[in-house]
């Protein structure tokens, strides 16, 4: 070990006698101890090893000294000396550059120089190093500003330099030339002949120029040539080959590299002194790419990065001519397994400048390569994303070159003549790449949705050491797990400008696809293309869930990256447009539901003039078949679709050429919504859709759209009138006044309808300030334009409250609404003073005094107490009303139900329960203080009436009493408040209803009387149904309070003691009165508390009102809207199937028929229909059987007698002729639910329908046939067919044998071939009445079928003109009727069909009924959508009555049709030119229904198609994305796959 005494062992280093072996020993204890020179021993270390080092290592070059050693031993490294001199180096090398070393620094910078001329090519290597590092040190100048303490040794240095590369040609051919016979290569090279040294010095040269700037320009023009000619230099061809020479090469061209890699330095401070060598340089590069070894991955990597700082200046000119070598991949990046994840990166990063530079020079040939070779690199997930976007932006740039290559070939392709020359196959292939990057940037999108979506999941579990992440990674970077260092931060920004930049790309490519020329393809893209196109669209707008939503710094680059996204689609052509939504609206749809910011693609189109109307058109009619979905479950989902309708009214506003496009819609969106707002308890979003329609309208003087009111204003008044009437809720009214006052009509066409609008105007100026502006606003606007005879009468309906609202007005403080107010008034003249002829109504006091008091006792001055009372009536409302607020806090409606609460003592006194059972109340003590002490206390006379005043007082205050409790239990926050009670109120009340007598007559009522509690109890349900806004919270109740009363009074007597009582029927009144109601909300109620009744009634009263309840619930069908028919409709059912089974349940007793003389009753076999009315005709085979009916007839007539009394036939009988009475009325829903009862009721008494209809036989065939079908109104027409195809379709039928039955037959025929100016009587109908005439035809119609398929009617024996009349309807109906219609049509001529197949005379028939049809289809002009459909309705049926000619005949047409100069159809039958196509589709729609000849339309059929194809319009509904005829064919194809493949 080395000790502290250094000069003794530097001594002992340098004695001459020391053994080299010993020295090499010595040394290398130095080296062991090297870490002493940490310590403060360092300096006297350096005072003696470094004088001891220099003269050895000095010595052993130099002949005269004792240390000299011969070359053959100083190079050879085996030798003691040689790895003497290796540690000494290395120890050099080792010690610290402080200010400690620098004393020594300038000898031990000559000894290093001294070595790089004398030793070998490692040690030299490792002076070079202790060269650089001394330099890098001790580079400070003199404190006198003289030279530095170094840089006298710069010039010596710079000069070895030079040395080097003037032998560096030696050095190339010593190396790589085959040794002289008898001579073998040295394995040390020297110093100067070395390329390790070559490849350190241009690093130390380029730091000694900076160092020493004064030494640059006279050296660099001595070693610029030298190195230009060492980087030119090229190594024998078998130098690589040789595995000897394998790290030699390497070395030389590492060399070559580095000093590469100084030339750039020099480009970019000094290019003039280069410029000379411009053309010599790249090629040394391009000569260096192909040379360097695949393995040697560093020195590939510095040439990459030397070679792109060359690409930074007008050097890279000379790159050009060797693009093919740079798109090479394997010389590029070579093939060594390691270089993919370092170098590629590089070399991709270096090739995109390349390209970048030379894109428009490149041949087709060369692009179809680079667009390869970074299409792979796109798709590559291993390498970085920043090198993805390179390769991104330089396939964005290729485009270009791409475009105007194949524009230019396409001009040579086509000569003068229009012949086309070999060039177009180049033109092709231009458009096929650039097709290929859409599709290669496409499919990128289609990737990084799952990348950016793993992204998301790994930013929001904000575990990113977590094993399990960094494996999710996995397939996006190469290497293993350790290596991985995932930044999530980072990853998502790089993937965020992926995404923007693909986004710029695909948008260049777009346009390029879309522009580019071609021979025969119109600009636009052809159908693979606008696949790939629309697949875009789905794929990148997944991508977007990488930014988040809660960071608006996000949201707003993501507002700014989608209108990059729908930039894209902006510059389609509108046939490519229409194709990519057609199929995709839904797909964004879908994103709007889940990203609120994805509102801004749709909000882009709307707002780009080239697409806005296309997509208008678009958009609107995806959103008209969802108007429904406005009050969805998702309350999001109608927002979305609110928001999409908002957002392309204010693109008509900006663009009125969209007026047209909405016009066409005006009419489904008014209908819809006022269909839906009458159908949903959540109409809101119905109105707001109108409330914004409207206001969009009105703003602009848009004439078309105003013009599609005029039609609909007077069902549209009618309905808005009509549901403010029934709207609750303070909202919904204002948003209904605001859509009546703000319809889009001038005022000429609203003058019939202005009556509907003046009640609209008061509610107005009673509103909001906004609802008073618009009320001011119309009223003077009207009272300005209209006459004072036409105005002052409507005024007059409504001077109550208009007057008083104005008034409101001028007091309201609000200056512009008073000085409106007076402008009205001016205006109106003298004529205002006519609506103040009334008197001021002032409110008064229900009753004289009131029902609950305080009494306080105050001291008298002269002693004593004087009693106060205060009433209480005013605070228990106020507290009341307080509860109902919905934004009071809490703790001042707990204080209010204290107040409640302690009222309640003194309302409800004590019962006292006699031995007997019965019950006495004893009066409240403030009711007998009330009734027997006047104001001065003194007593007096209380008349009856007083009493009476003072007991309804009471009532009143208790009812508010009850309420609160009520509506306090049903709120979450105050119901601990307030536990228990609503169960003793109610027991309180039952026991007094069940034990007490009742009240003597002329006496009055006290507080515990039933109606109290029924009428509080009865208005908690309809509060409880009634719609609550979202201000206002629900009422729920655990339990109704009508509930807890009637199991309480069940609970206190026997079933038979409770049928005594009034309150059932009281209760059952009560809630059949709110069945009558208009409000649907208090129908509602009604049947929720019939159904809590019914089952806590006794039977017999529920008997007795049987028939009442049935009225009751009947009329909730008959008198409810349309609107409400959804709501109410199931409940009533539901209640009277209820009441139904409650009362004839299993404990029903079978009931005796009575039927009229002239009606026998049924047999068990077929009766025969009687010849005459009232002469029934009996077989005399059947006798026997007619004296049994006979004698079964009497027996029934016994019982009927015995049963007359009994309560449940009675009521039995009395309610299914009130419902058979409304059997054939007309009302649908009525109908409906009464045919569906009277099955119930079959099932329960186990007997048939036509059986309980038997005995009001006489009663429904009078209201059906008293007159001829067509003199009833229309509705009655309907319920009169639809009630007798029911009773027709009754097993056995009922009114089978009816002797008007034909004649109506006939009536119901004559309807159905009817038109509709004929049913209406020579006027022309409006849209409603037509679906109502439609609505007839179907029930004529359904009925003629049921007639055809009963056998008790019979026609085919009794009436056979009348059957094929009926039959030649069908045909008639099926080839050109409604939906519906054509429906019952088919499935009665389908059963015609089964039953009379292959019979002579239904022959004849069919083919009379089939001419004209065919004769329809004699010339192909005449053809129409309605008759082809018709025909395929037939050909499904009739499919074998038709040969193979008419196959021929449909061909000849699609041939007809598919010629260019195809005349125009005759008749008018196409009304715009986009209807063309339909009926070459509904002819292809044939072909699958005709007789099997595939052999001779597949071909044929299949190549017509393609024809027709291709004349479709480029603008218009199709294309060949959206073509109407390939669905026809499918169908045609799937019935023959064997042929068709």
């Amino acid at each position: 070990m080395l000790t502290d005494n250094f000069e003794t062992h530097a001594n002992r280093f340098l004695d001459v006698s020391l053994a080299p072996k010993d020295r090499l020993q010595l040394a290398q204890e130095i080296r062991e101890s090297i870490e002493i020179v940490q310590t403060s021993e360092y300096g006297n270390f350096l005072q003696h090893f470094i004088r001891a080092f220099n003269t050895y290592l000095r010595g052993t070059s130099n002949e005269g000294s004792p240390y000299f050693v011969q070359p053959g031993d100083r190079f050879n490294t085996e030798s003691p000396s040689y790895k003497t001199r290796s540690v000494l180096l290395e120890i050099l090398n080792r010690v610290p550059t402080t200010e400690v070393l620098k004393p020594h620094a300038p000898d031990l910078l000559k000894l290093c120089m001294h070595l790089l001329d004398t030793d070998d090519e490692d040690n030299a290597v490792i002076a070079l190093r202790i060269i650089l590092d001394l330099h890098k040190t001790y580079r400070a100048q003199r404190p006198g500003g003289g030279p530095g303490p170094l840089e006298g040794d710069v010039q010596p240095f710079l000069d070895f330099v030079c040395k080097v590369y003037q032998n560096f040609p030696n050095t190339l051919k010593a190396a790589f030339d085959k040794p002289v016979a008898g001579q073998t290569r040295p394995t040390v090279r020297k110093s100067t002949e070395s390329f390790k040294v070559v490849t350190e010095c241009p690093l130390i040269v380029m730091f000694l120029f900076q160092l020493y700037d004064t030494y640059a320009q006279p050296n660099v023009q001595t070693l610029l040539p030298l190195m230009v000619k060492a980087i030119n230099l090229r190594a024998p061809a078998n130098a690589r080959q040789q595995p000897a020479n394998a790290a030699l090469f390497v070395d030389f061209i590492a060399s070559q590299v580095k000093t590469l890699s100084f030339l750039t330095y020099l480009l970019r401070g000094s290019a003039d002194w280069v410029r000379p060598h411009k053309e010599i340089i790249p090629l040394s590069v391009v000569q260096l790419l192909v040379s360097c070894p695949h393995d040697s991955i560093a020195v590939r990597k510095e040439l990459l990065v030397a070679t792109r700082h060359i690409l930074a200046t007008d050097f890279r000119e000379g790159f050009y001519q060797h693009v093919d070598i740079f798109l090479d991949e394997k010389l590029l990046v070579g093939t060594s397994r390691g270089a993919g994840d370092s170098l590629r990166p590089l070399a991709y990063s270096l090739l995109a400048e390349v390209v970048h530079h030379v894109r428009m020079m490149l041949s087709m040939q060369q692009l179809s390569k680079a667009v390869h070779l970074f299409s792979r690199n796109v798709h590559d997930a291993s390498l970085p994303l920043t090198v993805q976007t390179t390769s991104i932006r330089l396939l964005m740039n290729l485009v270009e070159g791409i475009y105007h290559k194949h524009n230019q070939d396409q001009e040579k392709a086509v000569g003068a003549a229009g012949a086309v020359n070999p060039a177009a196959e180049a033109s092709v292939k231009g458009r096929k790449l650039l097709v290929r990057i859409l599709d290669t940037f496409v499919r990128k999108f289609g990737t990084l949705k799952e990348y950016t979506k793993k992204l998301s999941e790994a930013k929001t579990k904000d575990k990113l050491d977590d094993p399990g992440l960094l494996l999710e990674f996995m397939p996006f970077r190469s290497g293993s797990l350790s290596d991985i260092v995932i930044d999530i931060n980072k990853e998502i920004s790089d993937c965020k400008q992926l995404i923007k930049t693909l986004i710029v790309a695909v948008r260049t490519v777009v346009w390029s696809v879309s522009n580019v020329k071609g021979q025969s393809v119109p600009r636009g893209m052809q159908e693979h293309e606008s696949l790939i196109t629309a697949k875009l669209l789905r794929h990148s707008l997944k991508c977007f869930s990488i930014y988040s939503s809660n960071d608006a710094a996000s949201t707003k680059e993501e507002k700014e990256i989608l209108d990059l996204l729908a930039g894209i689609f902006t510059v389609l052509d509108e046939r490519t447009f229409r194709d990519v939504f057609t199929l995709n609206l839904q797909v964004l749809f879908d994103h709007l539901l889940r990203k609120d910011t994805c509102i801004a693609v749709p909000q882009h189109f709307l707002s780009n003039q080239s697409v806005t109307k296309p997509f208008t058109d678009i958009l609107l009619q995806f959103l008209v078949q969802r108007i429904r979905d406005l009050s969805s479950s998702d309350k999001h989902e109608g927002q979305v679709i609110l928001n999409l309708f908002k957002t392309i009214f204010i693109g008509i506003s900006t663009y009125p050429d969209n007026e047209h496009v909405l016009k066409q819609h005006v009419r489904q969106i008014v209908i819809a919504c006022l269909k839906h707002a009458m159908q949903e308890k959540r109409a809101t979003s119905y109105y707001l859709l109108l409330k914004t329609f409207f206001r969009s309208v009105s703003d602009r003087k848009f004439e078309h759209l105003q013009k599609e009111f005029i039609a609909l204003l007077k069902n549209l008044l009618e309905n808005l009138c009509k549901m403010l009437a029934a709207a609750q809720e303070d909202d919904t009214k204002e948003l209904l006044v605001e859509l009546c006052l703000t319809v889009p009509a001038r005022l000429n066409f609203l003058l019939p309808h202005i009556p509907l609008l003046m009640k609209p105007l008061v509610q107005a100026l009673n509103g909001s300030p906004e609802m008073v502006h618009l009320g001011l606003k119309k009223l003077e606007n009207w009272v300005e334009s209209l006459q004072p005879a036409f105005l002052d009468p409507l005024l007059q309906s409504v001077k109550d409250d208009l007057m008083p609202a104005l008034y409101k007005q001028l007091q309201s403080g609000n200056n512009g609404f008073a000085l409106a107010a007076i402008r009205i008034l001016g205006k109106l003249g003298g004529r205002n003073r006519r609506l103040l002829r009334d008197q001021t109504q002032l409110e008064a006091r229900e009753f004289g005094d009131d029902g609950l008091k305080l009494t306080v006792h105050l001291a008298k001055a002269s002693g004593g107490t004087a009693p106060v009372k205060l009433p209480l009536d005013e605070a228990v409302k106020q507290a009341l009303a307080l509860m109902e607020k919905p934004n009071v806090d809490i703790y001042y409606k707990k204080q209010a139900v204290r107040l409640i609460k302690s009222t309640l003592g003194c309302l409800l006194p004590p019962l006292k329960i006699r031995p007997g059972g019965d019950a006495d109340m004893k009066m409240a003590p403030t009711l007998e203080d009330d009734l027997k002490a006047a104001e001065s206390g003194h007593a007096a006379l209380v008349t009856a009436e007083l009493a009476n005043k003072r007991s309804l007082a009471n009532q009143a205050v208790c009812r508010k009493v009850i309420t609160a409790l009520f509506l306090a239990s049903s709120h979450p926050d105050l119901a601990d408040e307030v536990d228990g009670l609503v169960d003793g109120v109610c027991r309180y009340f039952a026991v007094a209803i069940a034990l007490c007598p009742p009240a003597e007559e002329g006496f009055p009522k006290p507080v515990h009387a039933e109606e109290v509690l029924l009428d509080v109890a009865i208005d908690a349900l309809c509060q409880g149904e009634k719609p609550r806004g979202d201000k206002k919270p629900p009422m729920v109740y655990t339990l109704p309070p009508l509930q807890i009363f009637l199991d309480f009074l069940n609970s206190l007597a026997p079933t038979e003691e409770l049928a005594k009582l009034p309150v059932f029927d009281n209760i059952t009144r009560m809630l059949c009165h709110l069945c009558y109601q208009r409000p649907w909300w208090q129908k509602v109620a009604g049947c929720v508390g019939l159904q809590i009744l019914i089952p806590r009634m006794p039977v017999s009263c529920l008997l007795s009102v049987e028939l009442s309840v049935s009225r009751a619930l009947v009329a909730i069908w008959r008198d409810s809207a349309s609107d409400e028919v959804a709501i109410t409709a199931e409940k009533a059912y539901a209640t009277l199937a209820m009441v139904l089974h409650r009362c004839h349940g299993s404990t029903a007793k079978p009931m005796a028929v009575d039927r009229p003389p002239s009606v026998p009753a049924p047999a068990p076999a077929p009766a025969v229909a009687p010849a005459v009315a009232g002469a029934p005709a009996v077989p005399l085979a059947a006798y026997p059987a007619a004296v049994a009916a006979a004698a079964a007839e009497k027996e029934k007539e016994k019982e009927k007698k015995e049963e007359s009394k009994d309560p449940e036939q009675i009521a039995f009988k009395e309610v299914v002729g009130h419902l058979s009475m409304e059997l054939v009325g007309g009302h649908t829903t009525v109908r409906s639910n009464i045919q569906k009862l009277l099955g119930e009721l079959a099932q329960l008494t186990g007997r048939d329908v036509a059986d309980l209809l038997e005995p009001f036989r006489s009663s429904i065939s009078q209201q059906i046939f008293k007159r001829r079908l067509t003199n009833f109104p229309v509705p009655v027409q309907i319920g009169h067919l639809d009630g007798l195809t029911y009773c027709l379709s009754l097993k056995p039928a009922f009114l089978a044998g009816e002797p008007n039955l034909v004649q109506f037959f006939q009536d119901a025929l004559n309807v159905a071939e009817m038109e509709d100016q004929a049913i209406a009587g020579g006027r022309q109908p409006d849209g409603g009445v037509v679906a109502q005439f439609n609505l007839l035809r179907t029930h004529c119609v359904q009925l003629l079928r049921t007639a055809m398929a009963s056998s008790e009617v019979s026609l085919s024996t009794n009436n056979q003109e009348l059957r094929n009349q009926i039959i030649l309807m069908f045909f008639k109906v099926i080839t050109k009727g409604h939906h519906d219609a054509v429906i019952a049509a088919r499935e009665g001529l389908a059963e015609v069909l089964q039953t009379q197949r292959g019979k002579a005379p239904f022959k004849d028939l069919l083919q009379s009924s089939l001419r004209p049809v065919l004769v329809n289809l004699a010339d192909y002009r005449k053809l129409n959508v309605p008759l082809l459909e018709g025909l395929s309705r037939l050909l499904e049926l009739l499919s074998s009555w038709f040969n193979v000619t008419l196959g021929e005949k449909l061909l000849d047409y699609l041939q007809k049709w598919a010629e260019p100069d195809k005349a125009t159809p005759a008749g008018g039958q196409i009304k715009k030119a986009s209807d063309e196509p339909k009926i070459p589709a509904a002819i292809i729609q044939l072909f699958h229904l005709l007789p099997p000849a595939p052999e001779k339309f597949m071909q044929k059929l299949a190549q017509l198609t393609i024809d027709l194809e291709l004349k479709l319009p480029s603008v218009g509904d199709f294309s060949q994305v959206r073509s109407p005829y390939r669905a026809p064919l499918t169908k045609f194809l799937n019935r023959f796959p064997s042929e068709a493949l």
